[in-house]
């Protein structure tokens, strides 16, 4: 049997006369051309017939989700408003500088002539504050900037000297500007007031030598009595828990905030310890404090003690009211010059390194400005010829030892009734 091979058309050709054979219903060959013939001559629907013009076109065309702009629009106004809100609310907050460590340089306060002034570290812009019926006495500016302390005169007492030891006092406390003043302790005899680091305490104690915390709100005074005996000017540990307590024959004390467990601190017997604007000045870190002690008649020489039990280290010999920078690096303190008064003097912390500064000046305990880069001293007898005259505060930069600054201090001459304890207190802000 012989095969052959059909070619595709013959496939085309056979495979649509076997359909066209087996079709039940045939349409006939002239079906295309009738209807095309009829539909040319029939005539459009109307516009206004065609679904389209009068549907609308939301049901005509599928629905796209269409954001709503007012919610949106809203939503952004409130979340703007709340915005600048939170940039006021931030704004008109005081930023403060922590209590130890370097700050910026704010204002100095102290008395001229009586009265308590605040100025800018250049001598312009000078404020005084307090009542003006009366005196005030140190001026201490709490570690954070925000609140001064200072004593108003409300007794002469026996002598009229403003520094008579039987004068009574109102310890006041006021913003850093002076205003909105609280009295924390009224008409009390007291020495000079301290803050706690925390700024939520002020400590003194007043002539019969009992140590005394005011809340510096003004909303609580506690008595703790005799710590260890009569003592004098308590100052704070960096936590605000302690307090050191220069007492009576020569010892310096350490107790609790409450007063309780009271004990020694210092190991040496001496005629007198403690410095002349507080008992001692502790560290930053807590871990030290650099007095005073001697005899007050004659020598007296600056101590370094911790808090590890082991006994006082003598650090200089004729040294005097040792001053912690404000991060702890170095001390700056007082020694005796040549014939002219003190010479302020800087050491490292351990006190390996000595350098003394230019010029000679009174013995008032220094004061560190907030950025470690300069430290004021008072003079009560200014000029190379060291006469009395009327008292200045000198400014001086650590790095160079020159002057910066000569500042008026009053027209009344300082005598040893009339003479503050420490030069200035250096108000700290924010870096």
């Amino acid at each position: 049997m012989t095969s052959q091979t059909r070619q595709p058309d013959d496939f085309d050709l056979l495979m649509t006369a076997w359909m066209d054979a087996d079709a039940r219903v045939r349409e006939p060959d002239h079906l295309l051309d009738d209807v095309l013939a009829k539909t040319s001559r029939s005539r459009p629907l109307p516009a206004w017939r065609l679904p389209e013009r009068w549907l609308p076109m939301e049901l005509t065309m599928q629905r796209v989700p269409r954001t709503r702009v007012a919610p949106v629009v809203m939503l952004a106004l409130v979340a703007l408003a709340l915005a600048i809100v939170a940039i006021a609310v931030v704004g008109s907050r005081r930023h403060i500088p922590p209590p130890f460590g370097i700050a910026a340089n704010g204002q100095i306060s102290f008395v001229r002539d009586g009265r308590l002034v605040i100025e800018n570290a250049d001598g312009t812009r000078s404020v005084a504050i307090g009542s003006q019926a009366n005196e005030q006495q140190s001026a201490s500016y709490s570690l954070d900037g925000t609140k001064i302390v200072y004593k108003n005169v409300v007794e002469k007492g026996l002598k009229p000297d403003r520094y008579d030891n039987t004068m009574r006092f109102d310890v006041v406390v006021a913003e850093a500007d002076g205003s909105h003043p609280i009295v924390v302790a009224r008409d009390v005899a007291v020495g000079n007031p301290i803050w706690s680091p925390d700024g939520r305490w002020v400590s003194f104690s007043n002539n019969d030598g009992r140590i005394f915390v005011a809340a510096s709100d003004g909303s609580s005074l506690r008595d703790l009595g005799l710590v260890g005996g009569p003592g004098w000017t308590p100052s704070w540990s960096p936590d605000s828990s302690k307090l050191a307590v220069a007492v009576d024959g020569g010892v310096l004390w350490l107790a609790n905030r409450d007063g309780s467990d009271a004990h020694p601190l210092s190991q040496g017997h001496y005629g007198e310890v403690g410095q002349k604007g507080w008992a001692a000045d502790w560290s930053p870190d807590g871990t030290h404090l650099v007095f005073t002690a001697g005899d007050p008649a004659g020598q007296e020489d600056l101590y370094l003690v911790g808090l590890d039990g082991a006994p006082e280290r003598l650090v200089v010999t004729d040294g005097y009211y040792g001053v912690w920078s404000p991060d702890g690096s170095m001390v700056a303190y007082l020694r005796h010059g040549i014939g002219n008064g003190p010479r302020l003097s800087i050491a490292d912390r351990e006190f390996r390194t000595q350098r003394q500064l230019d010029g000679d000046y009174g013995w008032f305990m220094p004061a560190w400005s907030p950025d470690q880069r300069e430290v004021a001293i008072l003079d009560d007898q200014p000029g190379p010829a060291n006469v009395s005259g009327p008292p200045v505060i000198t400014i001086l930069d650590v790095a160079s030892g020159h002057v910066i600054a000569t500042l008026p201090a009053g027209d009344v001459l300082l005598s040893q009734d009339t003479a503050p304890d420490y030069t200035l207190s250096w108000q700290r802000l924010a870096p």
